[in-house]
C-alpha cells in the first residue's frame, strides 16, 4: 500500500473544495466513487451530503438514502466501471484525521457487508486560505496516509 497513489481529476477536486466552502463553518462530505488498479486509486466522482445530512463545525453525518441513490445512479451511468471506494468530509478547522475518523474508517474496513476491501477516507482540510486533502486507508489494520496526485 505504501506505493499506491490517489489520482483525482481537477473537476472532482474543485467540486469538493467548492462544496466544502459553501458549507463553512460546518463540516460536510459525501461518498467517493471510482476504481483502482495495482498502483493507483482513481477518484472519478464525489457526491454531496444530501438534504437530510447533519452538519456542524465538528461533526458530519451524510444522508445515507441520498448517498445510496447517487451510488446507484453513477454505477449505472458508468456501466459498472465506477463504484464506491470510500468517504470524504471536510474539516473547517485546520486539523487532519481525528480519533472518530480513524474509528469510522476502521469500521468501514471491517464491515463484512462492504464490497470493498480497503475503503479510503479523504479529509478536506481548511487552513484558513486553501483546502488540502489528506487521504487514508487501513492496510493490515495499520492506518496509512496515501499519496495524493
Amino acid at each position: 500500500m505504501d506505493n499506491k497513489s490517489v489520482i483525482m481529476s481537477d473537476s472532482v477536486r474543485n467540486f469538493i473544495n467548492s462544496y466544502s466552502s459553501e458549507c463553512l463553518p460546518n463540516e460536510t462530505g459525501g461518498i467517493l466513487l471510482g476504481f483502482n488498479d495495482q498502483n493507483n486509486i482513481y477518484i472519478t466522482h464525489a457526491t454531496k451530503a444530501g438534504e437530510k445530512a447533519i452538519h456542524s463545525p465538528f461533526k458530519f453525518m451524510r444522508d445515507y438514502r441520498f448517498s445510496k441513490q447517487e451510488l446507484d445512479n453513477i454505477f449505472v451511468k458508468t456501466e459498472g466501471q465506477c463504484d464506491y471506494i470510500g468517504e470524504w468530509h471536510s474539516h473547517p478547522s485546520n486539523c487532519s484525521i481525528s480519533l472518530l475518523d480513524m474509528f469510522s474508517l476502521l469500521s468501514l474496513t471491517l464491515n463484512p457487508f462492504n464490497n470493498i476491501n480497503q475503503p479510503i477516507l479523504l479529509i478536506n482540510i481548511n487552513d484558513g486560505e486553501n483546502w488540502r486533502k489528506d487521504i487514508f486507508v487501513y492496510d493490515n489494520l495499520k492506518l496509512c496516509k496515501l499519496k495524493n496526485k
